[in-house]
């Protein structure tokens, strides 16, 4: 029975196992059953055999089935059994025996037994057993995996299936939201292969698919969520998840880039990958490094596997040359989640380009002073370092044998420094090129090896002598002149149509005179325009005229004094005249009733105007009459370069003494001003007319008011044309006098090179051939300056054709008697030839031409009077000469910027002698500072009058010998821009000004009268970029001070340092 148990068991595991895996607690109940029963059996078989050896239990077996028979033969056991019973009667016991005996054996003993299942048992076992055999015979590895499974129902036994396919894990990883193929395949020593395969996914009935070849191959749908799913392929089922999961991204691209070794930078750079395209410099090394969103398993390029560090994958480095490379990167994490698409990487090859530079605002059609400075910045551009960058220059014209050319290094640049961008300064005198037209060419190095230069665009540049910017001034004021002719001209139109319609208002249509007077107001305003910027040229002119140290201070005086009345007329008196045309256009619309015109704009009040966050319209006040202001004391100007404060007006009060009311005003050195705070106290007078006026006669009054002062604007410019006819007049004779000057001394110098070699050619035949080239180059400079005096000839006559003027008469005479060009184009000839003559004609002709210079210089409208200026002013010239001072003070301070660069990219010894040259440069400077003492000091009481502008002129002296100094050690770092900065501010005071006084005020920046714009003498030149800036009131509640000009990084550090040491000083 046991082993029928036991078959049954395996047969019906075996039968479950096909059908799935049967659960272990299954299995364990199986087998546990099993055991249970082979225990009974063995307990049963115990007792039927222990139980039923002695023959009283046997009786007791047979008394089971028959009662009567078993206890006979019980009865008969017990006699043979007991020992007293045998002692009593033995033969009554054996005949009790032989009875039972007899009865025993006519009976069938196994019919008196318990039933046998020997039968059934046998067939079911034989049957398990059969079957048993069978499926071990036909099925032996599952038979085996059956009894294994149920002798060890506790162990992890896996089900033998029929069906048996490649691993698969129990959980599977799909991309999140994704639908994926997914293959499964059956192994190679499967022994079934069923047709078909299904999968259930969650909920969804499951999907069947046909094999293909090994092969069944699944659609998974999208997923988002971990889902339970059921395959059967045959005898095989498995329930396993599937769980998305995001797919791996590339969060991060780098490349590591290694330059070649020209550019000289040995720590590598870092890069950026976008698009995924690295753009590398051919000869350059590669390193791409990438960073995935989730650890990986395995990375690849092109099929190349890549060394992986946790969620980072390297590629080995790539060498760039001049073919493009191209790679195929793909990656998987390790659940076998590959990326969503291989990423492509493309590395371009890059070719060194050529570094490009550019002057910043470079003016066009530049004409400068041989001795003038010109700041400019400067920018260079490349691709990978700039190397260094500089200025060449080269003469463009030949005729003189002297042409300039050269160049200088402005900076140096690093090889990670892609652009470059500083201030560069040029001075043609500073580097010893001669006046002559000139070309610069800024270029720029990279570390290319070979590479030639790159050049920016050509920079033309006039360079001039004195005499020569002179002649070039007084051509430009000529043009200038015209123009104001001309602005002059259609004024007097205007003022002439305005006569007119004064003279038909009374009968002409109102419309049509509205439309007219209209009219003219709008050409009247146009004009005043027009002169406006006319002003503006005119003053550009000035101070070109002021850096001339040929050009007299009187001249420029004169020039300045007319620029600033005709300033006067196009900002006050123009606008007053078409604002009165307005109104009489106003007027004309109706007769009806006569409107009160308050706040009438009258000409001649100079004053600044207040304007504020809540006031739109500005007063304007009323002129004063001749007679009132000829009782006034003619007031003088200051040259005060006026900035504006954040200090509203109105918000503190000044102080006002009488010794600024009653101070005398007088012309001084120039002075920066900065404007004060205080209240503004302005009255508004109210033009009205009696009621009883009619609107015809308040018409008239305006016409007429504007026509007479349209007339008395003409005739003022009518007085300028003459002035500007005497000045020019004046400016052409000092110009040639100065070419004549420049003549004489080109023929002192031919002399003088002439006598050099006298000793070794004096009564030779023969000359070497270097005295030979020698003499040629002496002829050509005498050819070059027989030019120069024939055009200075001919412009003579052009100039006496349009004057008329007696001693340019005369001079021409003598020229002619003299016979002087052709004898100069003779002495040309005879240079070659005749050495030791010509050194006499060219000394001849030096002392006659300076002569005849010295004829021109006579005044050709008469003497001036001397004591037309007040004697408490400066004298104009020196004036003049510390704004020329002031001016090249400030050039000086940016060449010592320069230098300063300079130093990075030169030697020592010559960056040595350019601070030893700029050392030298700052001496000539307290040199003419000195000399403004002296002339100071010279004139009649001048210790006394100008005792303050001595003391401020000695401590600029002593300021600029320390700045020399410093140069000289050399150091031209912000110790030195310190003392520059010092004497800059020295000569150019600071002062505050009191916003109630003129604006033309002398002495005393902080206060004055009107002033007169006949003596404004220099005003305009000392004027800065603010100078027609009005004081408005700040908009802020607080101010932590006001920003004026904006100074590079770079020239921070002397600043500070100067205010640094003012401070200390304190």
């Amino acid at each position: 029975m046991a082993f029928v148990v036991c078959f049954a068991v395996f047969m019906i595991v075996f039968t479950l196992d096909r059908f799935g895996d049967t659960p272990a607690t299954i299995r364990l109940g199986f087998f546990l059953g099993a055991v249970v029963i082979c225990l009974m059996v063995l307990y049963r078989g115990h007792r039927w055999v222990w139980d039923h050896r002695r023959p009283d239990q046997l009786a007791k077996l047979v008394r089971q089935r028959r009662p009567g028979l078993g206890d006979q033969l019980l009865g008969v056991v017990e006699l043979a059994q007991s020992d007293s019973e045998q002692t009593r009667s033995g033969a009554l016991c054996a005949a009790a025996m032989q009875q039972v005996a007899q009865t025993a054996s006519r009976l069938d003993l196994i019919d008196a037994s318990p039933p046998s299942r020997t039968r059934p048992l046998g067939v079911a076992l034989l049957a398990v057993v059969g079957l048993a055999v069978m499926t071990s015979i036909f099925a032996g590895d599952a038979a085996k995996n059956t009894w294994a499974r149920l002798a060890f129902p506790w162990r992890d036994t896996p089900r033998f299936t029929f069906t048996t396919i490649e691993p698969i894990a129990s959980t599977l990883i799909v991309p999140h939201g994704e639908s994926v193929r997914w293959l499964v395949s059956l192994d190679e020593t499967s022994q079934w292969k069923p047709s078909t395969a299904s999968l259930a996914v969650g909920e969804l009935p499951g999907v069947a698919v046909s094999r293909q070849d090994r092969t069944y191959a699944f659609n998974l749908p999208s997923v988002t969520e971990p889902t339970q799913t059921r395959l059967t392929i045959g005898d095989y089922h498995q329930i396993f998840s599937i769980n998305p999961k995001l797919r791996p991204a590339l969060v991060a691209i780098g490349a590591q880039v290694e330059f070649p070794e020209y550019l000289q930078r040995p720590q590598p750079t870092s890069l950026e990958v976008r698009g995924g395209i690295v753009a590398a410099l051919k000869g350059s090394r590669v390193t791409v490094h990438a960073t995935a969103s989730q650890p990986l398993a395995s990375a690849t390029s092109d099929d190349v596997p890549l060394e992986i560090v946790g969620d980072t994958f390297t590629m080995p480095p790539l060498d760039v040359d001049s073919q493009e490379i191209e790679q195929r990167i793909e990656w998987q994490d390790h659940d076998r989640v590959c990326g969503a698409e291989p990423f492509r990487l493309s590395i371009k090859p890059l070719v060194d380009q050529p570094p490009s530079i550019a002057a910043v605002n470079w003016p066009k059609n530049l004409v400068l002073l041989h001795s003038e400075l010109i700041r400019f910045e400067t920018l260079a551009v490349d691709d990978f370092g700039i190397k260094r960058i500089g200025i060449e220059w080269c003469g463009l014209d030949d005729r003189n044998g002297n042409t300039a050319t050269g160049e200088r290094t402005i900076a140096r640049g690093g090889p990670e420094m892609t652009s470059l961008e500083l201030p560069a300064t040029f001075s043609a005198g500073s580097l010893g090129i001669e006046p002559q037209p000139i070309e610069l060419r800024l270029w720029a190095e990279d570390y290319l090896p070979n590479r030639q230069r790159a050049y920016s665009m050509p920079l033309p540049v006039t360079l001039l002598s004195n005499a020569q910017h002179a002649q070039w001034m007084t051509n430009r004021l000529s043009l200038w002149q015209q123009s104001a002719f001309d602005i002059r001209d259609r004024e007097m139109r205007l003022h002439q149509r305005n006569e007119q319609l004064r003279q038909q208002q009374h009968g002409a249509n109102n419309e049509a005179l509205r439309d007219e007077l209209r009219q003219q107001a709008a050409a009247e305003t146009a004009n005043a325009r027009r002169l406006s910027e006319l002003t503006k040229a005119g003053e550009t002119l000035l101070r070109q005229a002021a850096k001339n140290t040929d050009v007299a201070a009187e001249q420029v005086e004169e020039v300045a004094e007319m620029i600033q009345v005709l300033q006067d007329i196009a900002t006050h008196r123009m606008p007053s005249v078409a604002d009165l045309l307005e109104k009489a256009s106003a007027m004309t619309q109706s007769k009806n009733q006569l409107r009160q015109q308050d706040d009438l704009p009258i000409v001649g009040e100079n004053r600044m105007k207040s304007r504020t966050s809540s006031t739109s319209s500005s007063t304007e006040g009323q002129e004063e009459g001749p007679e009132e202001g000829a009782e006034e004391e003619q007031e003088f100007p200051s040259i005060v370069d006026q900035e504006s404060s954040q200090q509203a007006v109105g918000e503190s009060k000044v102080e006002e003494t009488s010794e600024t009311t009653d101070s005398e005003a007088r012309l001084d050195l120039a002075a920066t001003t900065i404007a004060g705070s205080k209240a503004s106290q302005s009255s508004n007078e109210t033009h009205s007319e009696s009621e009883e006026s009619t609107l015809d006669e308040v018409l008239d009054e305006v016409l007429d008011e504007a026509i007479e002062e349209q007339a008395e604007l003409l005739a003022e410019f009518k007085r300028l044309a003459d002035e500007m006819h005497q000045t020019l007049v004046k400016l052409e004779g000092s110009t040639f006098v100065k070419r004549l000057k420049a003549a004489s001394r080109t023929q002192d110098q031919i002399a003088e090179r002439l006598a050099a070699p006298i000793e070794q050619t004096f009564g030779e035949t023969r000359l070497r051939p270097l005295d030979q080239e020698l003499f040629g180059q002496i002829a050509q400079l005498q050819q070059t300056n027989c030019e120069a005096t024939k055009n200075t000839v001919d412009d003579m006559h052009a100039f006496y054709d349009r004057r008329q003027l007696v001693t340019y008469r005369l001079v021409l005479a003598k020229m002619e008697q003299e016979t002087l060009l052709p004898s100069l184009e003779q002495l040309r000839r005879r240079i070659p030839n005749e050495p030791g003559l010509s050194i006499a004609q060219a000394e001849y002709w030096c002392d006659a031409l300076d002569q005849w210079a010295d004829a021109l210089v006579e005044s050709p409208d008469g003497d001036s009077d001397p004591d037309a200026e007040k004697t408490a002013s400066l004298p104009v010239a020196v004036i003049l000469e510390v704004l020329r001072i002031l001016e090249q003070e400030v050039n000086l301070r940016e060449q010592t910027r320069a230098a300063e660069q300079y130093k990075v990219v030169a030697a020592e010894s010559a960056y040595q002698d350019e601070a030893t040259r700029l050392s030298q440069v700052q001496q000539t400077l307290r040199g003419r500072v000195e000399s403004v003492i002296a002339d100071l000091e010279a004139v009649p009481e001048g210790n006394v009058a100008f005792e303050d502008e001595i003391n401020l002129m000695l401590m600029v002296a002593q300021t600029m010998n320390e700045a020399a100094s410093i140069l000289a050690s050399p150091d031209t770092a912000g110790e030195a821009i310190a003392a520059e900065s010092e004497a800059i501010e020295l000569l150019l005071r600071s002062k505050r000004t009191d916003p109630s006084g003129g604006t033309d005020a002398g002495t005393d920046p902080s206060g004055g009268g009107q002033g007169d714009a006949a003596n404004a003498a220099l005003a305009l030149i000392g004027a800065g970029l603010n100078a027609s800036e009005q004081l408005r009131e700040s908009e802020a509640v607080q101010s932590t001070g006001v920003t004026g000009q904006t100074f590079p990084e770079e020239f921070r550090a002397g600043l500070d340092e100067y205010f640094r040491q003012l401070e200390e000083s304190r």
